[in-house]
């Protein structure tokens, strides 16, 4: 993925892939998915892949990256 692509031509799969191919989250990758998450409406695969960055948060399975 082209890190130089402009926030709305991002899919939330492919930040939640960058997620977790790195197992890091970053304050961009949070700030992609919440400007993804109030530009669109979520279909059950997005959501799926939201939940499951919040499940591995809460886990402890991604890193979180000031």
């Amino acid at each position: 993925m082209d890190s130089q692509a402009p926030f709305c031509q991002l899919t939330i799969a492919q930040v939640a892939k960058r997620i977790f191919d790195t197992r890091r989250i970053t304050p961009k990758d949070q700030r992609l998915i919440i400007s993804l998450l109030s530009s669109s409406s979520l279909g059950e695969e997005e959501q799926k892949l939201v939940n499951r960055i919040y499940a591995d948060l809460r886990k402890g399975a991604l890193r979180v990256i000031e």
